[in-house]
């Protein structure tokens, strides 16, 4: 067996190791990047170890189905694995876009619906929940004047998110 079909065949063991870890652990980014970004594409794809390993796996690809090393073998080898590093990676940039969320955080509220999680009558000041970032969040809110509010009582807030004021009281 020749070298290269060893290396190959690690390669392609270490790839499909680290594919298998990151469905179990979830994303587990045990990679190395330099980032060097021209436009929408970023050159620490193809530097990065997963890169280097689709590179790899390219080149001695074309060698052990090529079965040789003579110079046009490993300049078509060079240009395959160039070619798998590019695709591969563009792949998984457009599979983690289409996978990754974007969280709005909110600082400042109009009539927010919430649902009255605790009042002081006294102190005319409160824990109420609302839906924010795709989570209940529990935030402090107080009143101008006392009003008779209970637990699971249906309200709307404004003002910001460290200084919630409380609006009406439906």
């Amino acid at each position: 067996m020749a070298w290269y079909t060893i290396v190959l065949i690690v390669c392609v063991s270490i790839l499909a190791i680290q594919v298998v870890l990151s469905f179990i652990l979830g994303d587990l980014d045990i990679d190395t990047d330099l980032h060097f970004e021209f436009g929408h594409f970023d050159l620490g794809d193809l530097l990065s170890v997963k890169g280097m390993l689709h590179f790899i796996i390219g080149v001695t690809l074309t060698l052990t189905l090529f079965g040789g090393g003579t110079l046009l073998v490993w300049a078509l080898g060079v240009i395959v694995g160039i070619i798998f590093a590019t695709v591969f990676g563009w792949l998984y940039r457009s599979l983690y876009k289409g996978l990754e969320q974007i969280v709005e955080y909110k600082q400042n509220f109009v009539d927010e619906p919430a649902t009255v999680y605790y009042y002081d009558f006294k102190s005319q000041k409160g824990q109420a929940r609302l839906t924010l970032e795709g989570a209940t969040r529990e935030l402090p809110f107080s009143s101008d004047t006392p009003v008779d509010l209970k637990y699971g009582d249906a309200i709307t807030l404004s003002g910001t998110r460290f200084n919630l004021k409380l609006t009406n009281n439906k």
